[in-house]
């Protein structure tokens, strides 16, 4: 059985972004994904979905949705640096119970 990850678009679609053997697998991809889109967004606050299609509660097409909201509030008066993006992979790796690389 394999996990879709998908991304959430704006107007609720869903983008394909892999398939993976296990949702360890996916949850990693999605971590990848969310760090990337911070870095589009230059660190600044945004809000990230996804959605992991596969095996669940609900059958082998469970939907795993999964919603971040990170980066730099625009109001703290900052500039985001690449300590917050750092900051950021590691609570995600420790929020997903993924390992922190030391």
């Amino acid at each position: 059985m394999t996990y879709q990850l998908h991304a959430v678009a704006g107007d609720d679609r869903l983008r394909l972004l892999g398939e993976y053997n296990d949702y360890r697998s996916a949850l990693h991809a999605r971590v990848d994904d969310v760090l990337a889109q911070l870095e589009r967004n230059d660190g600044w606050w945004t809000r990230i979905e996804h959605v992991i299609v596969g095996p669940g509660l609900e059958g082998p097409d469970s939907r795993h949705e999964l919603c971040t909201e990170l980066g730099v509030d625009p109001a703290d008066g900052r500039v985001p640096t690449s300590a917050d993006l750092r900051e950021a992979r590691d609570w995600l790796l420790f929020a997903h119970d993924l390992q922190v690389p030391s």
